[in-house]
């Protein structure tokens, strides 16, 4: 993702987690990314897939 001010590439910060919306059950990824240079920060929430989940549970 590129940063909307400076248009340069922006870094993924490492806390990439995941949140629940509690109401439906639905999880999502949650990634932050940062452009230091503006001190810009953007999160994304992007829904997770059950395939996704499985292969997650299985590599554990």
């Amino acid at each position: 993702m590129n940063c909307p001010t400076c248009n340069q590439p922006m870094d993924t910060s490492l806390d990439d987690s995941i949140v629940r919306n509690h109401k439906t059950g639905q999880e999502y990824d949650k990634q932050w990314y940062v452009c230091k240079s503006d001190d810009i920060w953007v999160t994304v929430e992007s829904p997770r897939n059950k395939a996704e989940e499985k292969e997650a549970l299985l590599q554990a």
